[in-house]
């Protein structure tokens, strides 16, 4: 299964654009992909600052040479 790394920054707890490695999206709906996504990015996030109650944040997700948001790129 492709992968594809997406950053995120916190607010709350400072952590600034980090890095995390998630699945690309294939033929799911983006809402379900997304989902998937921010489950995986607060599991990341209350490992590394288990004491950060922030659900407010910013979710970067590189598209360049990407036929979908979050697809993988192409070669």
């Amino acid at each position: 299964m492709p992968t594809i790394n997406v950053k995120y920054s916190c607010s709350g707890c400072g952590l600034y654009r980090v890095s995390l490695t998630v699945q690309a999206r294939q033929q799911e709906p983006i809402i379900d992909w997304i989902t998937t996504v921010g489950f995986r990015i607060g599991e990341d996030h209350s490992r590394r600052s288990p004491h950060c109650v922030s659900r407010v944040g910013e979710l970067m997700i590189p598209i360049t040479g990407a036929e979908v948001l979050g697809g993988a790129a192409m070669n």
